[in-house]
């Protein structure tokens, strides 16, 4: 999902399920990486900025 957001495919969520996740579980985990991403994403920007 990090990597290739538009490569997840509705047989990644399968084997998530299969693996005993529910989709709340999936959902979850969906969040807790965005969120991650974004916020690297966002401190990695501001700490190329000078003061």
């Amino acid at each position: 999902m990090t990597r290739a957001a538009n490569a997840c495919s509705p047989a990644d969520v399968q084997g998530l399920r299969e693996a005993g996740l529910s989709d709340r579980d999936i959902l979850g985990l969906v969040e807790i990486i965005a969120y991650y991403n974004l916020s690297t994403r966002i401190f990695e920007s501001l700490s190329t900025v000078d003061p």
